[in-house]
């Protein structure tokens, strides 16, 4: 039996992390989103926003470097893909404030793109 190095259990942790917010994402578009993500996991919480740009980024084929950037590009699946991970971040019970601390924009901003991605989905579902 061979030992994992360090790198080999945090790329392993890193991917399970990701797999099981991927699975949470799935299972709360099925069961109802808000009860599905309210449910506390052992990460820590930056972890946990961590996690939910990787898994927002591996569905949108971007990266979550993008995803939390700064920049204004005015590409629609980078958009979408930031505003998902703030609504999916604020149904795991993440404030504003801290969504917003994370993603360096003002609360506000924040408070504004979950409303646009809720009217997104709003639309789409129709």
């Amino acid at each position: 039996m061979t030992q994992e190095t360090l790198s080999e259990m945090l790329a392993r942790h890193a991917q399970e992390v990701a797999a099981l917010v991927a699975r949470m994402t799935e299972d709360a578009h099925q069961d109802g989103m808000r009860d599905r993500l309210r449910a506390k996991s052992a990460m820590p919480r930056h972890s946990e926003l961590v996690a939910i740009a990787d898994a927002v980024a591996a569905e949108a084929h971007t990266s979550a470097a993008l995803i939390v950037s700064h920049q204004h590009k005015h590409d629609k699946a980078l958009i979408h893909g930031r505003r998902k991970c703030w609504f999916l971040a604020q149904q795991a019970g993440f404030s504003l404030n801290e969504i917003g601390s994370f993603f360096n924009r003002d609360h506000t901003s924040i408070l504004n793109g979950i409303r646009k991605f809720q009217q997104h989905a709003r639309r789409n579902a129709a």
